[in-house]
């Protein structure tokens, strides 16, 4: 053996001053994943779409890693988005399935009359005695309906 040769063999690690091996002294693929120290690799040493979707924990990405946007409503599931997380004013009426909205969901006296349909209301939602005289159309009511309406004490 040479000298220089014999002087590369002699340097075991405990020869090494710390940090005097860098990236260029080491050969392609010479060190394993597993003799990295944790965390010693790190966004900066990636390159770009170095890392798949299914190499990604799950809860790993979370609303801070998301542009705006970045999300469309074919990715939400159903259910998920809530009253909470709509603004006041956000869904319009064109927006609402017909019949989606039932009496449960509005609040008292909060539908007038220039609202409701004509023909809408039928005596089955009249309270007894709340139509006078003076609500009525002329010839509104008829000889028979008058007569029944006499006979029972009503006139």
């Amino acid at each position: 053996m040479t000298g220089d040769i014999w002087q590369t063999a002699a340097l075991g690690g405990a020869k090494l001053g710390y940090g005097s091996v860098t990236g260029e002294f080491l050969a392609d693929g010479s060190i394993s994943g597993a003799k990295l120290e944790n965390g010693s690799v790190t966004g900066e040493h990636l390159a770009d779409g170095s890392i798949s979707g299914a190499r990604l924990e799950y809860g790993s990405v979370t609303g801070e890693h998301l542009a705006d946007g970045s999300i469309g409503g074919a990715k939400l599931e159903n259910g998920s988005v809530t009253g909470e997380h709509l603004a006041d004013g956000s869904i319009s009426g064109a927006r609402l399935e017909y019949g989606s909205v039932t009496g449960e969901h509005l609040a008292d006296s909060s539908i007038g009359g220039a609202k409701l349909e004509y023909g809408s209301v039928t005596g089955e939602f009249l309270a007894d005695g709340s139509i006078s005289g003076a609500k009525l159309e002329n010839g509104s009511v008829t000889g028979d309906i008058w007569q029944t309406a006499a006979l029972a004490g009503r006139s």
